[in-house]
């Protein structure tokens, strides 16, 4: 039986990243490794079109740059403003001549090209919204590649830390109901979908390949 959740509150996340931009990469600096490990699986090519969706302050975006070449795009949605001026200043830093970037929802992003790959890095709340997974994935290359890395529950042997850990997440995302399979949505779009949990037990890498019908 699938499980319905709250759908997110977009209001609430902008309010919430208007505090959050400015310290946000020295706060989360313990999971860049992992987001890099998320841009490897997604393993873009020279010359392709990726949607960095949930870009937040654009961590990704040079490693998505420098894969894709001078001659692909790299396109990053973000809905809090105050997170993509961050990644504003990350383009023009590293002169990214190659990445768009797009003050939008999820549920509203216009694609400028059909994408060959979708990231989805830390991007709960997006994923719980099934209308802005269709609506992106509608834009999408025929059997676009996957990824998503994100926070979820520790398993039930390591149960006592979760009220640690939904405290610890609080301000990111506005879904935490969501936090036990925050793939849920995913999987229904991405049949092969592969979750693989991360050490310390809280963290997930998935990928897979969106057939369009």
């Amino acid at each position: 039986m699938r499980v319905r959740y709250n759908l997110p509150d977009l209001a609430q996340a902008k309010r919430s990243y208007a505090q959050l931009a400015s310290h946000y990469d020295a706060n989360t600096s313990l999971i860049n490794g992992i987001r890099l490990r998320a841009v490897a699986l997604l393993n873009p090519q020279v010359g392709e079109v990726i949607a960095d969706v949930a870009c937040g302050t654009g961590f990704c975006l040079p490693w998505l740059s420098h894969e894709v070449g001078p001659d692909g795009l790299v396109m990053g949605i973000e809905a809090s403003p105050d997170m993509l001026a961050i990644a504003e200043q990350r383009c023009r830093y590293w002169g990214l001549h190659n990445v768009s970037l797009q003050c939008a929802p999820a549920r509203e992003a216009h694609l400028e090209r059909a994408a060959h790959g979708f990231l989805f890095s830390y991007a709960h709340d997006v994923l719980q919204c099934g209308a802005s997974l269709d609506h992106l994935f509608a834009q999408g290359m025929p059997n676009a590649r996957v990824v998503s890395v994100g926070t979820k529950l520790f398993p039930w042997w390591l149960s006592w830390f979760n009220p640690i850990e939904r405290f610890t997440v609080r301000h990111y995302l506005s879904t935490p109901e969501a936090l036990k399979e925050p793939w849920q949505q995913l999987a229904q779009r991405v049949p092969d979908l592969h979750v693989q949990p991360q050490f310390p037990g809280s963290r997930y890498l998935a990928h897979g390949i969106w057939r369009s019908a």
